[in-house]
């Protein structure tokens, strides 16, 4: 047998071995479903999220990990209780997107313009914090050793107030719930346009954490934090939160380079047990935030790094605001995840028209000129290193 023949034959065997040894998960609830399609900022896009997904038959390769809706208890471990009875005050009252009123209002629970009020606004929340908790669960019960939840991914919420159109932070309940369940060492990465705060707030003063976040940061962009210097805070999280802050137009290929870069040297210094990764697509080329210039093809290799650390791994989703992009990209992820080439035409299915003029699965880049220079990357890199050296000392 030739040595080509040698090689064709590995990779075929290789790949048979990867989809039958990796077990992914697919979280869902016709609940959970309900409610993500009434989120005000991307009404409707759960619903094409998952049509697609379906479309290409991967929800059949994927074990359904059903979403359970978090209980008071559970919520109460994060979110204050001024802030839950508000937000159940406003579940109460209003029954309708109509039925608007300022005691429906709060600025002090961030209940307003960026995160308005809804009605059943704690049930919503309760299905979005469960399905990250359910996500955890099928982890931590060695069901699965991928987890995807589209449905999650909102990392802006605090304890006390709704932020940047998350109001619940289903990251927090998932790390919670892995941290109580004997996961102490655990790599949270956001690959949303903006910076995970809520997230990395939430576990700034823990070493049992470690948060990397790739994000477009200047002046005026939200939520405004998120330089090299955001490190984290006292003798154990110190270090532990790692920020790589990128300007507008970066393409794919700089992209990727940075984060694998980054990547290695994390984990180099911090051996984690458990990954979870939120995955925005507001980075993408067409999107209506108008900064990044990603491709599918740049998240699909940071993804495709990801799984090669070989841990277990939570996929979160996250920003996304061309909800058809982020449809073709969640999808395309999904596959990833399962080792599946997908055909670049859409199938038909009930949104399939809404895909016209290309009804095509792949985005093209943009021509937007890259501000992020080898300069500016070179100076990013050699700071990000010097953080995650004091770290590594940390852990010695």
């Amino acid at each position: 047998m030739s040595d080509q023949m040698v090689e064709i034959v590995d990779n075929l065997i290789t790949k048979v071995c990867d989809n039958v040894n990796t077990v992914v998960g697919y979280v869902f609830s016709k609940q959970l479903y309900y409610h993500c399609n009434r989120l005000p900022k991307v009404k409707g896009r759960a619903f094409l999220v998952h049509e697609l997904i379906k479309a290409y038959g991967l929800t059949t390769k994927c074990l359904i990990i059903e979403s359970v809706a978090a209980n008071d208890l559970q919520m109460r471990c994060f979110h204050s209780e001024d802030y839950l009875n508000f937000v159940k005050h406003v579940s109460d009252k209003m029954l309708s997107d109509e039925d608007f009123s300022e005691e429906f209002i709060s600025e002090d629970f961030g209940i307003g313009y960026d995160c308005p009020p809804i009605p059943q606004l704690y049930q919503l929340m309760t299905h979005i914090a469960g399905s990250s908790i359910s996500a955890a669960d099928a982890i931590i019960q060695k069901r699965c050793d991928i987890v995807i939840n589209w449905f999650g991914g909102w990392h802006h919420s605090h304890r006390d107030e709704a932020s940047g159109y998350c109001y619940t932070n289903d990251i927090v309940f998932c790390i919670l719930h892995l941290l109580d369940n004997g996961f102490d060492k655990i790599l949270y990465v956001d690959l949303d346009l903006h910076h995970g705060d809520g997230v990395q707030n939430s576990f700034i003063h823990t070493n049992k954490v470690l948060s990397v976040s790739f994000h477009k940061y200047e002046i005026g962009f939200f939520p405004g934090t998120g330089d090299t210097n955001d490190v984290g805070f006292g003798s154990k999280g110190k270090y532990y939160s790692i920020n790589v802050p990128l300007k507008d137009g970066i393409t794919d290929e700089c992209y990727v380079n940075i984060f694998k870069k980054v990547l290695n040297k994390i984990q180099t210094a911090y051996k984690s047990q458990v990954i979870v990764c939120q995955m925005g697509a507001d980075g993408l080329a067409g999107d209506p935030m108008n900064a990044f210039n990603l491709t599918i093809d740049g998240y699909s290799e940071c993804l495709k790094y990801l799984i090669t650390i070989n841990k277990p791994l939570i996929l979160l989703g996250g920003g996304g605001y061309h909800l058809l992009n982020t449809a073709r990209l969640w999808t395309s992820l999904t596959a990833c995840a399962l080792n599946e080439q997908l055909d670049n035409d859409i199938p038909d299915h009930s949104c399939f028209l809404a895909y016209r003029p290309t009804y095509e699965l792949n985005i093209e880049p943009s021509l937007r000129h890259n501000l992020t220079s080898n300069e500016y990357i070179d100076n990013i890199l050699e700071n990000v290193y010097k953080n995650i050296s004091f770290k590594k000392r940390t852990i010695n």
